[in-house]
């Protein structure tokens, strides 16, 4: 890898870990409402969107914007265990 790749690679690392710290944050504060709306939360990611959905008492549009904050979380997670992956390989 050369120093140039190097400097690219490390912008692009500090910048997943940004997005996936801040998506955690916005994921876990939706997680903790739907908990307390529901008294239950389902840790597969799938089965909660479905619990957002069904959820009573939550207007349309919040529902609808929950899952897109939620969506993210789920790509933050992804893209940190993708670069997580490739550190292994350049190890």
């Amino acid at each position: 890898m050369t120093r140039n790749e190097k400097k690219e690679f490390k912008k692009w690392n500090i910048s997943i870990c940004i997005e996936q710290d801040n998506a955690r944050k916005k994921g876990g504060e939706i997680e903790q409402k739907y908990l307390e709306l529901n008294g239950k939360r389902s840790c597969n990611p799938e089965r909660f969107l479905y619990e957002i959905v069904t959820t009573n008492g939550v207007e349309v549009e919040e529902k609808i914007s929950d899952m897109m904050k939620y969506v993210d979380y789920i790509k933050g997670e992804a893209k940190a265990e993708a670069l997580s992956d490739i550190l292994h390989i350049y190890r």
